[in-house]
């Protein structure tokens, strides 16, 4: 099995002292309060588990979905792969008096001692960026984490509605003004690949960062296949996580999946 240093984009650009991914997308406001709220809402609406019910947030990062469902009574278990995200988890889970466990590894060694009831895996976490072989053995590892008939919620981006919408190259201004966000694109129609580079830039000083991104985008029947071969039993399709229908307009592929006995 391949180590993340195989992907040095992955530590150039989730966490670190850099912190590119949390501090751009913030700063585009996709990460607000309120978006946070109405995710959660569906979440729980799709999944329905019980109050007290043990969720996984699978790449959970700094918990933007774990403290929320804590709040509302769930016990969660926060994984992910990035120390200084689960700091901030904790931190955060301090600040509003709920209690979480973090699990610090790599997603394709989910501890087999979770045994969780659900698992959720949001925004494009983690499934995609390794592959096919990495993601097939991410979600085997995750298999043996759940218990018998627990439920799985992944929401990753949709090929379909990728291709549709496909830009080379594109960019944000942040709703301050004073941030640009451009992302410089191409695909490989071989692997269904993007691979991305991403600039952060200071509009008034022109200063700039630069993280690169490689990602797998998965259409339903390659989502479904990957979760069979891992054990699972695909269940349900939405086009985004407050369980819209799928279709070919659709920017998000949501699907469920249920653990057999």
């Amino acid at each position: 099995m391949s180590d993340y240093k195989d992907r040095a984009w992955i530590h150039s650009f989730f966490g670190g002292k850099r912190n590119f991914y949390k501090e751009a997308y913030e700063a585009m406001g996709s990460f607000s309060e309120e978006q946070t709220e109405r995710e959660v809402d569906g979440i729980l609406k799709i999944l329905k588990p019980e109050k007290g019910a043990h969720i996984l947030d699978w790449c959970g990062g700094w918990g933007r979905h774990s403290i929320p469902l804590a709040k509302r009574g769930y016990k969660i278990t926060l994984l992910d792969f990035c120390p200084e995200y689960l700091e901030q988890a904790k931190v955060y889970a301090e600040k509003e008096d709920v209690q979480i466990e973090t699990v610090h590894c790599d997603f394709r060694e989910t501890p087999a001692s979770v045994q969780a009831d659900f698992a959720i895996n949001l925004f494009t976490a983690g499934l995609g960026y390794l592959g096919d072989e990495g993601d097939a053995f991410a979600l085997k590892s995750l298999f043996h984490a759940l218990k018998p008939y627990a439920k799985v919620l992944i929401d990753t981006v949709s090929l379909f509605g990728y291709a549709k919408n496909y830009e080379e190259n594109n960019w944000k201004l942040s709703p301050d003004g004073q941030k640009r966000y451009l992302q410089k694109r191409t695909f490989n129609f071989w692997n269904n690949f993007q691979y991305e580079v991403n600039t952060f830039q200071e509009v008034a000083t022109r200063n700039e960062e630069s993280a690169e991104v490689q990602l797998k985008i998965y259409c339903p029947a390659d989502l479904s296949r990957i979760l069979k071969s891992a054990g699972f039993a695909p269940q349900e399709l939405f086009g985004n996580v407050n369980g819209s229908k799928f279709d070919f307009d659709s920017r998000r592929l949501v699907m469920t999946a249920q653990k057999p006995k």
